[in-house]
């Protein structure tokens, strides 16, 4: 029995060497010019390779191979028990005239998350996750591929939710450490203030209570400063205008229902150490500018009425403004940090100083800010026409809070979110420069371009927050006192549709070396899955466009479907340009291949006769131009191989050109490097002992959405002079940052 097996294994390499010897002696005489000896030399014939390959120290581990399998998880836990459509785009997909291309697609809900495996070109290292619902309104993140898998999930999950503690940005709500009721009281026994009493250095008193009565005026001073203790209280019922500007130490300001404090032009009412303002409702103070120093020992100053401005200057540490009636101001200057302005009323204010903190419990609308930091509470309203803010801003972001900015420059700007929704709508961005941002807040923007804008997106990487266009976003918010008109979502919009094409060219010269052009035949391929409600895919859709052919000789191509179980296919289907394909295919030598033996599927036997030209024509490539066709490949699965990821992958597409070389029998068939180990399909062969011999030199390669060289122009050389010049770099050494090559062409040396 021994015996017998090495019979059959000698047998076998016979065999083999008297189907490889014909070629390799013709590569022999060919490359070496000599065929005295009328025998193959391998070393030799390796030595010709090496020195005719335009490539020269291949790295090697270099496959040739530019997609990866990538693991999908994506999870929406936006509305209950609504299905949401799910893009994987290569690009922004919501940028103005998007080149995006869809890598993946699928559905999820809060109880079904879309997971699959999808090809992935080995250059890209982000992508960006689309989000649309039934209004085809369109949420996009961006996230990186980790570790070979790519992880998104729009809302929270109610795991999460319970586990996670989000921050309260909701803003203090401040009652007066002196009641109105209780400065009413002090009415009956309060001693009215005349200029003449006022001039007394005995007339004003710790403890005591003091009134300019209703329908009255007051022009005077109030400015002695009191001892410590229990402080005087400055009753207004009427109008105060003052004289003297500075209400020293020891007083409570108090402006009633009815009453106003009226700063003269030119002048500042300064009020200073300890002494505070309480503006009651109905109150009002208006003029020039107020200077606030009275930060010490934690007092803070109130308005429920109503304030007018030029200038409202807070100019002491720790020192808190507190409004929730009505204020317009000029300009806020908070020159402090620790110095905070807190609005739970309705606040407009022209321009802010560089130290100055906001904190936003309601309406607030600023022209021009140039603060420290910006803290925005639950359910509230903020537009800011010029956001320009100190280097470093944070950016506090309550639940179902507008921000709305018309013109912004970001520079490391920092949004913080919470776990609940929040929203920020930017008309245009003047700059961006490492800005952050965290926690569920969707921005809306209206120009979706520009290099700014891109930048923009790219600081939303691997954050909780999203893009929308303008009007798209998901949050809801009811209009109110405090909201404003609110925020409804708008109409939807158009997003790229189209699949990712993964261009495959080939050199016809093989076994001999070729002019490394790459566009003696290029196929454009695209694939996409048709996927049933649970997001199993049902069929396999295999678009092949014919895009070029370089080549002079007699072509035809193939399709070998390798690693798939021939009972995971159901049936097969063509569409398309179905006869321009098949009608090439008599007499060719791919006439008798057989989908049953060995899961081949013959597209052409003739490239020149798809295009309709004479033969030898050079078409697409820079001599002739045709248009291209496309053949469509229907492959419908069996019920039992329906799942979430493909059983027909880019991995499985063994797409091959083939045709007649000199003499031999059998058909020359060329396959990309990564199916070499395959072999060639029945009736044809793939000379592997010249492979061998070629070390990993290709002859084809698959690069997506590849613009292809011009004819007779190499692919890539050590002058510059070629189509690409960092392939050279990327095939000697295959690192991440060479695997971009294909995006950086010469553009006199490509044809599209």
């Amino acid at each position: 029995m021994l015996l017998i097996k090495q019979n059959k294994q000698i047998m076998g390499r016979k065999f083999k060497t008297n189907h490889i010897l014909p070629t390799a002696l013709i590569l022999s005489c060919a490359l070496l010019g000599s065929c005295e000896k009328n025998s193959f030399d391998p070393e030799k014939v390796k030595a010709t390779y090496e020195d005719k390959f335009p490539v020269k120290d291949i790295d090697p581990n270099m496959n040739w191979k530019m997609t990866n399998q990538i693991s999908v998880n994506i999870s929406v836990y936006e509305d209950t028990g609504v299905d949401y459509s799910i893009r994987i785009y290569d690009a922004d997909p919501l940028e103005v005239n998007s080149s995006a291309k869809v890598l993946a697609k699928g559905t999820a809900n809060d109880k079904l998350p879309f997971t699959t495996q999808m090809d992935c070109p080995t250059a890209l290292t982000e992508v960006y996750v689309c989000r649309t619902d039934a209004a085809n309104r369109n949420v996009v993140k961006v996230a990186t591929i980790s570790s070979g898998a790519l992880n998104v999930t729009f809302g929270t999950s109610p795991t999460t939710r319970t586990f996670t503690r989000a921050v309260n940005n909701s803003i203090t709500t401040y009652e007066p450490e002196r009641s109105e009721s209780e400065v009413q009281a002090l009415i009956p026994q309060a001693a009215v203030i005349t200029v003449d009493d006022a001039n007394k250095w005995e007339f004003f008193q710790s403890g005591k209570a003091y009134i300019i009565p209703e329908a009255t005026t007051y022009k005077g001073p109030i400015n002695k400063h009191l001892n410590d203790g229990k402080p005087a209280t400055i009753i207004i019922a009427g109008k105060w205008i003052p004289t003297n500007m500075d209400i020293e130490k020891g007083y409570d300001v108090c402006v009633m229902n009815g009453g106003e404090i009226s700063i003269p032009d030119n002048q500042t009412l300064s009020i200073k150490n300890n002494s505070r303002l309480f503006i009651y409702k109905g109150g009002k103070v208006s003029g020039e500018k107020i200077d606030l120093t009275n930060g010490s020992a934690g007092q803070y100053n109130y308005n429920a009425g109503t304030i007018e401005l030029e200038n409202l200057n807070i100019s002491t540490p720790g020192c808190t403004f507190y409004n929730c009636g009505t204020v317009k101001v000029d300009k806020l200057n908070i020159n402090n940090r620790g110095t905070k302005f807190v609005n739970q009323g309705k606040t407009e204010i022209e321009e802010t100083y560089t130290q100055t903190t906001i904190e936003n419990g309601c309406f607030l609308t600023v022209e021009k800010f140039t603060g420290l930091s910006l803290v925005l509470g639950d359910n509230c309203y903020t537009k800011i026409e010029e956001f320009n803010p100190q280097w470093d801003t944070e950016v506090s972001l309550g639940a179902n809070t507008i921000l709305t900015i018309e013109e912004g420059k970001f520079g490391k700007t920092r949004f913080k979110g919470t776990a609940k929704p929040s929203l920020v709508k930017i008309e245009e961005i003047k700059e961006v420069n490492q800005m952050t941002s965290e926690g569920a807040v969707y921005y809306e923007i209206k120009e979706h371009e520009g290099d700014k804008y891109k930048q923009f997106v790219k600081c939303l990487t691997n954050t909780g927050s999203t893009i929308s266009k303008w009007g798209e976003s998901p949050v809801v918010i009811p209009e109110g006192d405090c909201t404003g008109e609110g925020n409804n979502p708008g109409e939807g919009s158009e997003t790229p549709s189209g699949p990712i094409p993964y261009t495959y060219v080939f050199e016809d010269n093989f076994p001999l070396v070729g002019d490394y052009d790459f566009n003696d035949v290029v196929l454009d391929v695209s694939i996409n899955h048709d996927r049933s409600s649970d997001n199993k895919i049902t069929t396999t859709n295999i678009d092949i466009t014919l895009a070029a052919a370089g080549a002079t000789k007699t072509i035809g191509a193939g399709l070998r479907l390798v690693n798939v179980d021939r009972a995971a296919i159901a049936n097969i289907s063509y569409e398309g340009d179905v006869n321009r394909f098949q009608n090439t295919l008599s007499g060719s030598v791919l006439a008798n291949v057989n989908f049953e033996d060995g899961m081949v599927i013959p597209l052409f036997g003739n490239v020149h006769g798809v295009f309709g030209a004479t033969p030898g024509t050079m078409i697409n490539t820079g001599i002739a131009t045709a248009p291209t066709y496309t053949y469509k490949i229907k492959i419908e699965q069996s019920n039992a191989y329906q799942r979430e990821s493909p059983v027909i992958s880019k991995d499985n597409l063994d797409f091959f050109i083939a045709y007649k070389f000199r003499s031999m029998q059998q058909r020359m068939e060329v396959h990309l490097y990564e199916f070499w180990d395959y072999g060639a399909t029945k009736g044809g062969t793939v000379q592997k002992e010249n492979l061998e011999l070629a070390g990993n030199n290709t002859w084809a390669i698959c690069v997506p959405n590849f613009r292809y060289p011009k004819e007779s122009v190499n692919i890539s050389t050590t002058d510059g002079n070629c189509a690409y010049p960092l392939f050279l770099k990327w095939a000697q050494n295959r690192t991440p940052e060479n695997e971009d090559w294909h995006l950086h062409p010469n553009e006199k040396n490509v044809y599209r």
